[in-house]
């Protein structure tokens, strides 16, 4: 029997992103099948990013725009996952460039899993130019799993990850107010589901002033505030869905 080929929901967090926001979308769209979906979360862009979204809607009719107004990068990306068809869901920046293999490495890794799966992959890492640094995001940290590892230490990339539609109701009614939203994500993979690490470059990481993932190391006190809150709010989100004895942190 013929395996049905999963569909992909690519779910991209959009704001004020006109720089860099073209080669992003010739970089996805090629990679989409007819099926697909481009779900541009927009945060109520200033820019000319909106008007450069609709021109690319006459020519590819995968992409659907959903507007917002300042809800911010956290509750933006959970809505986009909530709202996306696709059996399989992956995030997306609005600066990076995803390599023509990805779509279909990803695809395929996932095709024949089952249930609530995240996986992450590799990237290099470019200057805002696009010229490669030589680095790559596992070297600048390498993927742990474990609660703990992560809660302190992060070493989940949103643009990175592609999930299951599984894992949609595992973070429906996760709260905006978080440091980190992949941090999250991973997190309650982790304990719901499965995680999967793959070492493979997929995607050009675009470091540059305007980036909304911080590579910088951060205070002393912001950090153990913004985990302290981290912690709390993870602690009531489990408890709330009555999951917490089914497995110990």
């Amino acid at each position: 029997m013929e395996t049905v080929k999963k569909k992909v929901s690519v779910v991209m967090a959009l704001y004020n992103g006109e720089k860099f926001l073209n080669g992003q979308l010739d970089s996805i769209l090629p990679q989409l099948d007819r099926e697909d979906e481009l779900l541009v979360m927009d945060d109520g862009s200033t820019d000319s990013s909106l008007e450069i979204v609709r021109a690319y809607q006459k020519a590819w009719p995968q992409i659907r725009l959903m507007e917002g107004a300042h809800v911010g990068v956290n509750a933006n990306f959970f809505r986009g996952i909530q709202e996306a068809k696709g059996d399989l869901i992956l995030l997306s920046d609005q600066d990076d460039i995803w390599l023509p293999q990805k779509t279909a490495v990803i695809r395929n890794k996932l095709e024949s899993e089952e249930g609530p799966v995240l996986l992450m992959h590799d990237a290099s890492i470019v200057k805002a130019d696009g010229l490669e640094t030589g680095e790559r995001m596992n070297d600048w940290r390498a993927p742990k799993r474990g609660f703990w590892t992560n809660w302190w230490k992060n070493r989940y990339t949103g643009c990175r990850m592609a999930m299951t539609k599984e894992m949609a109701p595992v973070l429906k009614g996760s709260p905006a107010d978080l440091p980190m939203y992949d941090q999250w994500i991973g997190l309650l993979a982790e304990r719901f589901g499965k995680v999967i690490f793959l070492d493979e470059v997929l995607m050009l990481y675009r470091r540059h002033d305007g980036n909304v993932t911080d590579m910088n190391r951060r205070g002393l006190k912001a950090l153990i505030r913004d985990r302290a809150k981290l912690l709390a709010r993870y602690i009531r989100f489990v408890s709330a869905h009555k999951l917490l004895k089914h497995k110990h942190i």
